[in-house]
């Protein structure tokens, strides 16, 4: 949406800002050049400039072993790319993204502690994190609420200031197939075992679905809807046709999703943290064409950090 420059300016009139995602990184190794590196880096200024954004997001998600080259080439890529774009705009944001813990998920030993030192903020990607499931092969929540307390607080323990976190949440769920014999109004749900860079389970078994959608199922199907009070996340069971060869014709399937009442919990932590902003993944999952109150309840659950000295609102990647 940001791709026309008088929406641009329109939003800096407005106060907003708004940064561009780095390009993608083929090949870090590449960059361990500093003349590629320095080439990299001038490319991307020349984007973010020709476009008025404010900055960049790098979101590199590789697995990479603990004291990888490749990891500390992505540190010093950051750590440079921020040098010349404050030389150019002081005003200009570095930020990379981050998963919801820094204990190698997913395989990413990053060297974390550099990539902080090296951005202007982190963008704690609290989501998908069940992306390896090492207990029951079950359908779960995206986020739980004490999840996130415990990643953000393993954030803090690396030494990484409060006020350098952005906290990412997710404007999407998940909807699993469950297995055939499963009840329609059963709490749990046994999924296909899918791997993931070498756990067996993972929430792959699952697909994502926006927000939005999840809410025109509830209200097409009279779902019953849930609340977990081990995660706080909502779920619901539908019956749907399913053509996925696993089996039945018909198949139970669970959805999990959040809502306004666990991010308010969410936005209230940050606030109290005294986190540097907060943002979800991503704005365009909602409809407020057609949910109008839906959608105004969830942005309205930044009330519960709007009031904080210092408010960012990032979508994330």
């Amino acid at each position: 949406w940001a791709d026309r420059d008088e929406i641009m300016c329109l939003a800096h009139q407005h106060g907003a800002r708004a940064v561009i995602g780095a390009p993608t990184i083929e090949n870090m190794t590449v960059l361990a050049d500093p003349l590629l590196r320095r080439s990299w880096i001038q490319d991307v200024l020349d984007l973010v400039m020709r476009t008025h954004r404010d900055g960049i997001v790098f979101d590199f998600e590789d697995p990479l072993p603990i004291h990888s080259l490749e990891g500390n080439i992505y540190a010093t890529l950051i750590s440079e790319t921020r040098i010349v774009f404050h030389q150019v705009e002081p005003s200009l944001q570095i930020t990379t993204c981050v998963p919801w813990s820094p204990h190698n998920i997913d395989g990413r030993a990053y060297p974390f502690r550099k990539l902080a030192k090296a951005s202007d903020a982190l963008y704690v990607m609290d989501y998908d994190t069940r992306s390896q499931i090492f207990d029951a092969c079950i359908a779960g929540a995206n986020a739980p609420l004490a999840g996130m307390i415990s990643g953000m607080t393993e954030w803090f323990n690396l030494g990484i200031p409060p006020s350098k976190l952005i906290l990412g949440v997710p404007w999407y769920g998940y909807k699993y197939r469950c297995l055939d014999g499963t009840l329609p109004d059963a709490t749990y749900c046994p999924i296909e075992s899918v791997p993931f860079r070498g756990v067996n389970c993972s929430d792959a078994a699952g697909e994502q679905v926006a927000h939005a959608d999840a809410m025109k199922i509830i209200r097409s199907t009279g779902a019953s809807v849930r609340r977990d009070e081990n995660t706080q996340s909502l779920f619901f069971n539908t019956v749907e046709e399913s053509n996925d060869g696993m089996g039945d014709s018909a198949a139970v399937f669970q959805y999990w999703i959040e809502d306004p009442v666990l991010l308010r919990e969410k936005f209230a932590w940050a606030r109290n943290q005294g986190l540097a902003g907060v943002g979800p993944f991503v704005f365009h999952n909602l409809d407020p064409v057609h949910d109008a109150h839906e959608t105004q309840a969830m942005w309205s659950a930044f009330d519960e950090f709007l009031f904080s000295d210092l408010l960012i609102v990032v979508e994330g990647r």
